[in-house]
């Protein structure tokens, strides 16, 4: 039971992390100048 929920929470993490980042370059690709500021 441990282990699934040591599995779950990397993958949850991670596709957060993932979610974040995309968000991040897709801010940076549509508005530089914002970003920039």
């Amino acid at each position: 039971m441990k282990n699934i929920y040591k599995t779950i929470s990397r993958r949850l993490i991670l596709s957060i992390m993932l979610l974040v980042s995309c968000v991040f370059f897709i801010g940076m690709s549509f508005g530089p100048e914002e970003a920039a500021d």
